[in-house]
């Protein structure tokens, strides 16, 4: 993964899961939003591996 996208993989990652948290504190989460959080960080850990 290229450096100078890293960060913003990291803030967009960041994003989602906060945006994923706040949503959950008026309404759990349903378990497509669960596996999108899990595959949002295995792409972002997998990144981490490519370098």
């Amino acid at each position: 993964m290229d450096d100078e996208v890293l960060p913003l993989a990291a803030d967009v990652y960041a994003s989602v899961v906060l945006t994923f948290i706040e949503r959950s504190a008026t309404k759990p989460l349903t378990d497509k939003e669960l596996a999108a959080i899990d595959r949002a960080r295995q792409l972002f850990i997998a990144g981490f591996g490519a370098r």
